[in-house]
């Protein structure tokens, strides 16, 4: 990761700091101010359950009716991610964190025997993405940000050390929903 960070560090041409590296998933992650966007907020209960009761539900009658029949799903998704914060990068005099990670889905099904028992699991499909996370204002350029980011992902899909890695970047639009970054 450090020779892909100093690359970065030199295309975008900011400065690169060494910090406490750590995995979101297994550590509380420290108090750090990373400029403005710490102030905005998302309310997820706009996403969450159409019900938003913050009350306890007894669900014992409709897991009753459900349990009469066969399985409603032969079919699912399973997924997981890792997040990982790997270092501090300067941009017009504010400090952002370069969060890096693994985002990984797969479509399993579930086969069932004639008493509704469970039979086997079996996995269909799956699909693992690279992700790196860079603040907007690493466009130093001025130019369409479209543009900048898609060029940089191409140069770091050229880098030979990716090549070897067999670990490709792709370039995807993404609204920011807490922090201004891109992917």
């Amino acid at each position: 990761m450090g020779k892909l960070l100093k690359y970065i560090a030199k295309e975008t041409q900011c400065a690169c700091f060494t910090s406490f590296k750590y995995c979101y998933d297994t550590i509380n992650a420290p108090a750090i101010k990373y400029g403005e966007a710490e102030n905005e907020y998302t309310n997820l209960k706009e996403y969450a359950e159409d019900v938003h009761d913050p009350k306890p539900r007894d669900m014992r009658q409709r897991a009753a009716i459900c349990m009469q029949g066969s399985p409603l799903f032969k079919y699912f998704l399973d997924g997981s991610r890792r997040v990982y914060k790997v270092n501090d990068i300067q941009y017009d005099k504010k400090v952002y964190p370069i969060v890096s990670g693994q985002i990984s889905v797969a479509c399993c099904c579930r086969e069932m025997n004639e008493d509704n028992t469970f039979r086997s699991f079996h996995h269909i499909y799956e699909e693992s993405y690279p992700v790196l996370c860079l603040p907007i204002t690493a466009n130093g350029e001025g130019m369409d940000n479209d543009v900048f980011f898609r060029n940089l992902c191409n140069k770091l899909n050229g880098l030979q050390q990716m090549i070897n890695a067999g670990v490709k970047f792709i370039r995807k639009d993404v609204k920011p929903i807490v922090a201004r970054f891109t992917i």
